[in-house]
C-alpha cells in the first residue's frame, strides 16, 4: 500500500479554543460532571521527599479539544528549588515555561498557583496556566489542586486550562484539561529521523510483564503501546497512537512499518530486536487515517531504562496447546456493502491465548475460514488468482497481512474484533453461515479450537462482480485513500463504494 509522504498537522489548536465552544462540548460529554480519574499504577515507590519527583517525568490528561475529548500526553522534566517546592517545564504539549508548584507531604497534596506563564505566541501574546470553572470553562484564581498517589504520581483533581489574556481572555490556547497525572519515567525512548539523522529523546514509563513490555508515552503522545518479546525478537503490531478526532481534517494514528527506503509503508507489523539494554527497531511512523498524512520518517529507535533495570530475554514460546477457541464481533460482524460493491468483509476475534488464557507465540498461531453451503462444510482458501498472494492460502498466519484484505485490526479490540478478512469470491454470495478455527502448531504438534460459526443469512452479501470502471467520469481512489489514474485489478473507493475490478 502507497501513502503520500506528507507530515500530520499539529494536534492541537492553531486558533484558540472559545467558551463557546467549552459549553457545546461540556454538555456533549458532561465535562462539568466528570470525576478526577486515577493514575495507574506506575513502577516506583511511594514519594517522600521532593527528590523523589526530580527527573525525567510524563504527564497524561484527558483534554477537551475542538469537538472530543482526547487522551493526550508529552514529556515533562521536574527540578526541585527547595524542600517543599518543585518546577514542572513543557506541562502542555506546547509550554515552554517552568512553572511552580507547592508539595505537602502531611497532607499528600500539590497546588499550582494559578496565573503562572507557560509560554508567550507571537501572534496571541502570553498564555498562563489556570485552574478551570468546570461548569461553565472561566478560569479560577485558585490553585491548580492535584494529590500524591500510593505510587508516588500526581494526580490532578482539578480541571484546568492554559488560557489567553486581552483580546481572549478566558479563551484556551490548546486545550481544557483534566484527570491529568505525572509520572516519574524509568526510561528514555530515543528516536532518530529517517531523512535528517536528528535525534530526540522523549521520557517514558516502561513496564515488563514476561513477553509483554508497556511503554506509556511511545513516540511522545502520552499513548500507551505494547510491545511483544520473544527471545531476541521484538514485535509491535499496529496500534493506536493518538486520537486525533479533535479537527475535520484529521482522524486516529496508527502506527506502520516503512520498506527500507521511505518509499512507501511495509506492514502493519514493526520489527525489531532486543537485549538486556534496549529495545531496538527502525523504519516506522504514525498515519493518520482520516487524511493519509504522516507523521514522520522515524528511524533508528531505541527503548532503554535510566534507572538500572534490564529488559528480560523471553523464552521463545514452543510448547503445545489447545488455542482458545475465536468469537464473532456482536456489533462488527459481517460488513454488507453495497449492492455495486464485489466483496464483503468478515471480522472477528483471535485470541492469542490458549484455553486457560496463557499467552501463545503468536508466530506459531494461525486461523482458518469456513464456508457453509446447503450443510456442505469446506475450509474457504484464499486463492492466487483472486488475491495474488504467490499461493493459495487456507491456514492463515495470525501475524500475516497485506494491510488491505487480509490481516490485523488490533485498534477495534474494544469492539470485539482483532482480524479481518474480505472475502472476494463470488461463492460468497451463496453462503449461509462463516466459521473459523484457531490452529496453533508447536512441540511438533498441532492443536485446534472448535470452528465458532457466524450466520450470515441475516445480514446479506449484496455482492457482486465489477469489471472496470471508467476513471474520466468519477474519482478513484486507492484503500489509502489516495486517487489513481488507472484502475488495474484489485479493490478501490468509487464515489463512496468499495469496488472490486477484475
Amino acid at each position: 500500500m502507497l501513502l503520500a509522504m506528507l507530515f500530520a498537522g499539529s494536534a492541537f489548536a492553531q486558533n484558540p479554543l472559545s467558551l463557546g465552544q467549552f459549553k457545546t462540548l461540556s454538555a456533549r460529554h458532561q465535562i462539568g460532571i466528570q470525576q478526577p480519574q486515577s493514575c495507574v499504577h506506575a513502577p516506583r515507590k511511594a514519594a517522600s521527599s521532593v527528590e523523589d519527583f526530580v527527573g525525567g517525568a510524563v504527564i497524561t490528561s484527558y483534554s477537551v479539544a475542538q469537538d472530543s475529548v482526547d487522551f493526550i500526553g508529552n514529556s515533562v522534566d521536574v527540578t526541585k528549588v527547595n524542600d517543599s517546592t518543585i518546577t514542572i517545564t513543557h506541562l502542555t504539549p506546547t509550554a515552554t515555561n517552568a512553572v511552580k508548584a507547592i508539595v505537602n507531604f502531611e497532607n499528600g497534596t500539590v497546588s499550582i498557583p494559578s496565573g503562572q506563564l507557560l509560554q508567550t505566541d507571537p501572534e496571541y501574546g502570553d498564555i498562563f496556566i489556570y485552574a478551570t470553572n468546570p461548569d461553565n470553562g472561566k478560569k479560577l484564581t485558585t490553585p491548580v489542586e492535584g494529590v500524591i498517589d500510593a505510587y508516588g504520581n500526581i494526580s490532578f483533581t482539578s480541571m484546568w486550562g492554559d488560557y489567553l489574556t486581552g483580546k481572549y481572555e478566558n479563551n484556551v490556547w490548546t486545550d481544557w484539561f483534566y484527570s491529568s497525572c505525572i509520572y516519574h519515567a524509568n526510561a528514555k525512548m530515543e528516536v532518530t529521523d529517517g531523512k535528517t539523522g536528528a535525534v530526540d529523546s522523549y521520557n517514558v514509563v516502561v513496564q515488563q510483564a514476561d513477553e509483554k513490555v508497556q511503554v506509556l508515552n511511545f513516540g511522545n503522545y502520552g499513548q500507551f503501546f505494547v510491545l511483544i518479546v520473544n527471545g531476541n525478537a521484538l514485535t509491535i503490531e499496529s496500534q493506536m497512537g493518538l486520537d486525533m478526532n479533535n479537527t475535520a481534517s484529521q482522524g486516529d494514528y496508527y502506527s506502520y512499518s516503512f520498506k527500507d527506503d521511505y518509499s512507501s509503508l511495509d506492514n502493519v507489523i514493526i520489527s525489531g530486536t532486543v537485549t538486556e539494554d534496549a529495545l531496538s527497531f527502525s523504519h516506522w511512523t504514525f498515519w493518520d487515517e482520516k487524511s493519509g498524512q504522516l507523521t514522520g520518517f522515524y528511524g533508528d529507535t531505541r527503548i532503554y531504562y535510566t534507572d538500572g533495570s534490564k529488559f528480560e530475554i523471553v523464552t521463545e514460546l514452543d510448547e503445545p496447546a489447545t488455542p482458545a477457541a475465536p468469537s464473532f464481533s456482536t456489533t462488527m460482524n459481517w460488513s454488507q456493502w453495497t449492492e455495486n460493491t464485489a466483496s464483503a468483509g468478515i471480522f472477528f476475534l483471535v485470541p492469542a491465548t490458549d484455553v486457560e488464557g496463557n499467552s501463545l507465540n503468536t508466530k506459531k498461531l494461525y486461523y482458518q475460514l469456513y464456508s457453509d453451503i446447503e450443510k456442505d462444510v469446506k475450509p474457504i482458501v484464499l486463492t492466487n488468482e483472486l488475491y495474488q498472494f504467490g499461493a493459495d492460502m487456507t491456514l492463515i498466519p495470525y501475524l500475516f497481512t497485506d494491510n488491505d484484505l487480509v490481516g490485523h485490526l488490533d485498534n477495534y479490540v474494544s469492539y470485539g474484533i482483532n482480524r479481518a478478512v474480505v472475502l472476494l469470491d463470488p461463492a460468497a454470495k451463496r453462503y449461509n453461515k462463516i466459521g473459523v478455527k484457531s490452529v496453533y502448531i508447536a512441540g511438533n504438534e498441532t492443536h485446534e479450537s472448535p470452528v465458532t460459526w457466524l450466520d450470515i443469512k441475516a445480514y446479506g452479501t449484496g455482492i457482486a462482480d465489477v469489471t472496470s470502471v471508467d476513471e474520466r467520469s468519477t474519482t478513484v481512489y486507492n484503500l489509502a485513500g489516495q486517487p489513481v489514474r488507472t484502475a488495474s485489478k484489485g479493490l478501490y473507493i468509487v464515489n463512496g463504494k468499495k469496488v472490486m475490478v477484475r
